[in-house]
């Protein structure tokens, strides 16, 4: 009989001596586990004190559980296994090793009620509860919950009569009628964000195969007495490539085609230069809203060919040396920019042109001190002053007041915005707008373009003029400014 076949017959001894060295010490010194030390231990009918932090043994327990109700005796008979459970008060203390977790009871139900009755995932589950997973992790094995259990505690299903019980699962399931909805949503635009990163990897690889002529221009020392403040230029809905007729759209008075996009550019690159010499910003912001390109493919939507007067390559080509030139205009009179790409609509499934053409432009510039961001993300967040400017090109929001409201709560909320001074700038829709919402107000650009066919018949926009916005930013306000072209 080895030593620990002598130890393990000894419940006194073994006791004495796993107070004094530890499970794992004691496991070792035998060549044991400490598991086994456990268990053996549990055999003997000992248990952890966690207040004494040793082991003993209560003679009292089964007088103890006389008086007991059923959940008091529930919890005792599970505590006996390498997780502890107790209640005080409300409250439940939950230990296992050297973790700790505690939980009261209607934090327990709502975890029940979204793991369970939700169906959400455990990190999901964690975030609507404000919890770190792996506390999630342990409240779940301490009371075996699984996506089949009941959405109900087991206090609720021992102690409650099932007609209660009943009552408490059918209005759960309302709520989860109510609530459902808007979680799937937020998955969708997860998921929508997901395809986008995948999509980036061909623009990448196509710009590193294009040999481009980096820009052999170095701009003057500028010396501004700057300001305590920031400006945000937006490049909204150019449509490089498209043509539109005045003649074949209802309320447009002038046509719209390459050399008009280059005309307009200018006056508002003029525009801004002014402004900047004017307001003196600390920082400018360029920032690129979707849909620079028609769309080289001409596939958009039926016949869009015909309402073209650039495709294929040329239109990429053209839509790059417009957003270079006015880049580096601006650059000539200011030192300290950052340029920001959106994907558009207007584009190809597999790869956004609208990143690849701004993809060619930065590797243009490359040595030029201009900072980029061309990442393929559906949304991007650039914190100004005190404010967070939420960027989308806006496709994906709907038109509806309420389904508006929501598709941009779950945006703030997916990017973990939620308390911010929020603005969700969006394009899209070829006419400025602003609503203000909770935590947030919602700017819709104009488009360079105005108003064409596709806008008034496919979107439904009614006529506007053809505008740009840009806007300046201080730790007091937000100033909006709109420069119209016709």
């Amino acid at each position: 009989m080895n030593n620990w076949e002598k130890i393990k017959q000894n419940p006194e001894k073994l006791k004495n001596m796993v107070n004094e060295l530890g499970t794992r010490e004691t496991g070792e010194r035998f060549d044991v586990s400490k598991c086994t030390v456990n268990d053996w231990l549990k055999k003997f009918g000992f248990k952890y004190n966690f207040d004494s932090q040793k082991w003993e043994k209560d003679g009292d327990v089964e007088k103890e559980q006389k008086e007991m109700g059923k959940f008091e005796k529930y919890l005792n008979e599970i505590s006996t296994r390498n997780i502890d459970i107790q209640l005080k008060e409300d409250t439940y203390i939950i230990r296992k090793d050297d973790e700790k977790v505690e939980v009261d009871k209607d934090r327990l139900e709502d975890l029940y009620y979204n793991y369970c009755e939700l169906n959400l995932s455990q990190e999901e589950t964690a975030l609507n509860n404000d919890m770190i997973k792996d506390d999630f992790k342990l409240i779940k094995s301490a009371f075996d919950i699984i996506h089949d259990s009941l959405p109900l505690t087991d206090e609720e299903i021992l102690n409650n009569s099932a007609e209660d019980n009943i009552k408490k699962i059918l209005k759960n399931k309302k709520r989860k009628i109510k609530e459902k909805k808007p979680i799937e949503e937020l998955r969708y635009l997860r998921n929508i964000a997901e395809k986008y990163y995948e999509k980036h990897y061909f623009a990448d690889k196509i710009i590193e195969e294009i040999d481009i002529i980096k820009l052999d221009y170095k701009p003057p020392n500028i010396h501004l007495d700057k300001r305590d403040m920031d400006m945000l230029i937006t490049l909204a809905d150019l449509h490089t490539g498209k043509e539109v007729l005045s003649s074949k759209v209802i309320g447009v008075e002038k046509d719209y085609n390459k050399d008009t996009l280059k005309k307009r550019m200018d006056t508002y690159r003029d525009r801004i230069i002014d402004r900047i010499k004017l307001f003196k910003p600390e920082k400018l912001y360029i920032t690129s809203m979707g849909d620079i390109a028609d769309n080289p493919l001409s596939n958009t939507y039926p016949n869009q060919i015909y309402h073209q007067d650039l495709t294929g390559e040329e239109q990429i080509l053209e839509c790059a040396d417009i957003i270079a030139e006015f880049i580096m205009d601006i650059r000539h009179y200011h030192d300290d920019i950052k340029y920001t790409a959106l994907p558009g609509n207007h584009t190809d499934s597999r790869m956004n042109v609208d990143i690849l053409i701004s993809g060619i432009v930065e590797k243009m510039l490359s040595n030029q001190d201009i900072e980029f961001d061309v990442v393929n993300q559906m949304y991007k967040v650039q914190k100004i002053r005190d404010n967070n400017f939420i960027f989308a090109h806006g496709e994906h929001i709907r038109n509806g007041t309420n389904t508006q409201e929501n598709d941009i709560l779950n945006i703030i909320y997916a990017l973990g915005l939620k308390n911010g001074n929020n603005y969700v700038v969006t394009a899209h829709k070829h006419h400025e707008e602003s609503n203000e919402g909770v935590n947030y107000e919602h700017i819709k650009l104009p488009s360079i373009v105005g108003s064409d066919g596709y806008s008034a018949n496919q979107l439904n926009v009614s006529v506007k003029r053809p505008a740009q916005m840009y806007f300046t930013i201080d730790s007091g306000e937000t100033g909006k400014f709109k420069v119209y072209f016709d």
